[in-house]
């Protein structure tokens, strides 16, 4: 079986380990609803990919957490089938993943009026948690322009 903490990614290799590990284990009822393996691989190439950065130099706690927020970008994407149902604690497990860790704003919400976006970068860098702030210049080209000037 493929290690999650290896491969291309930067992040130290004991944290990364043991974090992939802890991930595996802790959402194994949930898995038994997947092919193991191609989830495995899919959170690898999500990792490498889309959260380089992110998992460069990261502890173990930040790693879980970027884990549990590929998986629910994987899912939202389809990038992960289920191949049975859910058992209850499966769809336990899959409802706090997507309301812990789904990191796309609700359409519900408004977005509050920025009448200098470049502020609100720099605001947003000084403020937010690094995790909260590269996922912003993950998901939004035009922000991610502004914080490259």
């Amino acid at each position: 079986e493929r290690s999650l903490a290896c491969e291309g990614i930067k992040m130290s290799h004991n944290s990364g380990k043991a974090a992939a590990q802890s991930w595996l284990e802790d959402y194994a009822p949930l898995l038994l609803s997947y092919d193991r393996e191609s989830v495995t691989c899919a959170l690898l190439s999500f990792c490498r990919l889309e959260m380089a950065e992110d998992c460069a130099d990261a502890d173990e706690s930040t790693i879980y957490a970027l884990l549990c927020v590929a998986f629910v970008q994987l899912h939202k994407r389809g990038a992960v089938q289920q191949l049975r149902p859910l058992s209850s604690e499966g769809e336990r497990q899959l409802s706090e993943l997507l309301k812990n860790f789904n990191v796309v704003r609700s359409t519900s919400i408004p977005e509050p009026v920025v009448e200098d976006p470049y502020s609100q970068v720099v605001s947003d860098y000084h403020n937010l948690s690094t995790l909260e702030f590269n996922t912003k210049l993950r998901t939004d080209r035009i922000y991610a322009k502004l914080f490259q000037v």
